[in-house]
């Protein structure tokens, strides 16, 4: 019954679903001690941190480039106002350089950005063992005998 909740209350508090500073101050604890919390972090800060993306920006395909804006209008199901938008969006930035997305804006945007990815990693590294501790000492001792 407890690692259910346990589980979740991690997924909930690991600063995807909800952001930390969004997380009430009683519940707080909870996300500093979070395994997912300090995986995913390491994660994001590996992927993202100092990095610039361009995939947005469109380009030859066949060469491995990106499909781009217009493209993309195609997928997507789009009502008719929208597709409009996007359009007039793309038509509007055609004679200007694309402008990357920042992998420090979108770690900033999970307030990431001062994130140590090695600490992070550090982390939940420590937490594994911890963890492995906890569930031998509760089949160990805890009894579990039917009345």
């Amino acid at each position: 019954v407890v690692l259910p909740v346990f589980t979740t209350l991690n997924m909930l508090v690991g600063g995807f679903f909800i952001r930390r500073v969004s997380i009430h101050a009683l519940w707080i604890w909870l996300y500093w001690i979070s395994f997912i919390q300090w995986t995913w972090s390491a994660l994001m800060t590996n992927e993202f941190q100092g990095r610039e993306f361009y995939d947005h920006c469109g380009g030859d395909v066949a060469n491995g480039g990106a499909a781009g804006i217009n493209d993309l209008v195609g997928e997507l199901p789009l009502t008719p106002d929208q597709t409009r938008g996007l359009e007039l969006y793309a038509s509007s930035r055609a004679d200007r350089p694309c402008e990357p997305v920042l992998g420090d804006t979108v770690l900033a945007s999970f307030d990431l950005d001062k994130r140590d990815k090695w600490l992070s990693l550090a982390y939940a590294a420590c937490a594994t063992p911890a963890f492995l501790l906890t569930f031998y000492l509760g089949v160990r001792f805890v009894k579990h005998e039917r009345r």
